[in-house]
């Protein structure tokens, strides 16, 4: 299956899920164009369309590839190139001043379809990607697995072709280094300086329209122009000759003319296939920063900060849910939490630990799919002391339902990677306190009744055999 065929049985797996309008207007336009190492590269129409394609919809049918396409994807959203190439030159004169959304309240000129470069000379321009208004210092959540990367984009972003030239961040797809590329591109802006964004993939797109429209000369001018050079998922650069020849010269030019020059990948220099030596050594020239997945209080911050900014209460154990699988990234934790808010949303009905679990049951494959254990815990418990659920989780203290509901407690606590305070919220909204208890009641039983020690073990096979 190519990449064409992939990417539509994606979309028709999708596209029940959403509103025919949200469908129509996020997904017309799109199309795979290139599938290698279970890398799915789509074209996107608009530099929005593919930010809803990264933020809101790629993680989710990253999510569902294993199942719809029975491939393993990550999904990499690219803009589509323009059919044609840009006016040799866009004049001050005829540009329109006006106010980025999002951005500190300075103008800056516009020509119609293009970002320009600010307050230069009257160069040629190419179609540099929009900023987003929400990718900014203030959003990004510092932690121990990107706090070098995030200190390094501050510092040039304050004084940039100074120190780190050029600052080169690479991590795993989703981690925030296009965040922090685009927030070290706002500040720059702020300063007045003149910033161009893109990918290499639009960059080599742009230079094979330039040579078939015989004007190099004005792709050359409208990259040299710019103060400040952001250049994202440069591994895509490896292997194109021409392409590798051209941003060499481009990076030198800027080097030299100590203007600062940013790039992002999702490997290090020496491990992108391909790639020319000589840019390999310049790209190490100034710092290497690696961004990796965030840990467990890293995530746990990463999901509050964004659960912040939703106009819907989610309970502290739904977040705490959210956070917990190991090695996902920020992109997906995003994605999971967009994922419950929707169905919640869907259904007409709160945010609970239940709706997440069910929401989440096939999302990132396993990483949540072990969250239901406890449910299934607590049924395995029921049945066999010949209980209803209602009992386990109640409130009663009798000792026909206090002693089953204390093994389920234990039982949670050592075959699920659940918390004590879900098991608790999981077990009628009991603190962790009871939880701890209940757990050392019955290491301590076991040790000494045999009957009970059995009861245990029966118990735990059944539950592994069901997981």
């Amino acid at each position: 299956m190519n990449a064409h065929d992939l990417w539509r049985v994606l979309c028709r797996a999708i596209r029940p899920t959403l509103s025919p309008a949200l469908y129509r207007a996020c997904f017309a336009g799109t199309r795979g164009v290139e599938l290698h190492d279970h890398i799915l590269i789509v074209q996107t129409p608009t530099a929005t369309a593919r930010e809803q394609m990264r933020q809101r919809f790629g993680p989710v049918m990253e999510g569902m590839a294993p199942r719809v396409v029975r491939l393993p994807l990550k999904l990499h959203f690219v803009l589509a190139p323009p059919l044609v190439l840009p006016q040799p030159l866009a004049l001050a004169s005829s540009m329109t001043p006006v106010i980025e959304a999002g951005s500190p309240t300075m103008p800056r000129f516009v020509a119609k379809n293009h970002l320009p470069l600010e307050r230069g000379p009257a160069v040629a321009t190419l179609p540099f990607t929009a900023l987003n208004p929400r990718y900014v210092f203030d959003t990004f959540v510092a932690g121990d697995s990107n706090r070098l990367a995030y200190a390094a984009a501050r510092d040039i972003a304050e004084t940039p072709g100074t120190r780190y030239n050029p600052l080169f961040l690479y991590g795993d797809v989703g981690l925030g280094k296009t965040h922090l590329l685009m927030a070290i591109g706002h500040v720059a802006r702020h300063h007045g300086l003149r910033v161009g964004y893109l990918t290499a993939e639009s960059f080599a797109n742009e230079m094979v329209l330039a040579i078939q429209h015989n004007r190099p000369e004005a792709f050359r001018a409208a990259y040299r122009a710019v103060d400040v050079l952001l250049v994202d998922d440069i591994q895509f650069i490896g292997g194109r000759e021409r392409t590798e020849e051209e941003f060499f010269h481009t990076f030198n030019d800027l080097h030299i003319a100590g203007k600062q020059i940013v790039l992002t990948s999702d490997r290090p220099p020496r491990s992108i296939p391909t790639l020319h030596d000589r840019l390999r050594s310049r790209f190490e020239w100034g710092l290497m920063a690696d961004i990796a997945a965030p840990d467990y209080e890293h995530r746990q911050a990463i999901v509050a900060a964004k659960a912040a900014k939703l106009a819907v209460h989610i309970p502290d154990a739904v977040l705490e849910f959210i956070g917990r699988p190991e090695g996902v990234s920020v992109r997906a934790l995003e994605g999971a939490l967009n994922r419950v808010v929707m169905a919640a949303e869907t259904d007409g009905v709160k945010v609970t630990l239940a709706l997440a679990a069910a929401a989440l049951g096939d999302y990132l494959g396993e990483h949540y799919r072990t969250e239901l254990e406890p449910e299934l815990v607590i049924d395995l418990v029921a049945k066999y002391y010949q209980l209803d659920h209602a009992d386990l989780v109640g409130k009663s203290r009798n000792r026909v339902h206090a002693w089953p509901r204390q093994v389920a407690m234990y039982l949670m606590r050592e075959t699920t990677p659940a918390s004590l305070s879900v098991i608790g919220t999981a077990l009628g909204g009991r603190d962790h306190t009871t939880i701890m208890h209940g757990c050392d009641q019955v290491a301590e039983i076991i040790k000494r009744d045999e009957l009970a020690r059995q009861a245990i073990e029966t118990l735990r096979t059944q539950i592994r055999a069901q997981a």
